[in-house]
């Protein structure tokens, strides 16, 4: 839609495209568009589009821990390893505002680290955050609304 010339126009809560540019599917405009994104998408707006992961020790890759807010975070969940027994461990990588370089966190409370046991039951300690298992969200089938 930005490439086509759309731009997105805010009303209340709701977003509307109209098309207000000439079409540029150029590199510049690209770069445009992603500073556009960034500034706006953040925790508060992604975790009201997130689905819940109603059990948490099924942690999958692309699962986001996520508090939304003003400020918020998230912590992606990057990878995953099962043992023979079952037992799930992952990896999180997180990033910060305005976008810069993601890094995979620490595990301060394992000797595991960097893995986070998924059937942990308590609050999932990063090094700079605590999340509720039930902060645990995913993106849906369907994709974002």
């Amino acid at each position: 839609r930005w490439a086509a010339g759309e731009r997105p126009l805010v009303f209340g809560q709701r977003v509307k495209w109209i098309r207000r540019k000439p079409a540029d599917a150029s590199g510049d405009n690209f770069r445009a568009y992603l500073t556009a994104t960034f500034r706006w998408a953040g925790s508060a707006s992604l975790s009201r589009e997130l689905v819940p992961v109603a059990d948490p020790s099924k942690t999958e890759i692309g699962d986001v821990f996520i508090r939304g807010g003003f400020p918020g975070h998230a912590v992606l969940v990057a990878d995953l390893a099962e043992n023979a027994k079952g037992e799930r461990v992952f990896l999180l990588v997180q990033s910060y505002m305005p976008a810069q370089e993601i890094h995979v966190l620490g595990n301060p409370r394992s000797a595991m680290d960097p893995w986070y046991a998924a059937e942990d039951p308590g609050p999932l300690k990063t090094p700079e955050w605590t999340f509720e298992r039930n902060e645990l969200k995913r993106f849906s089938e369907t994709g974002c609304p």
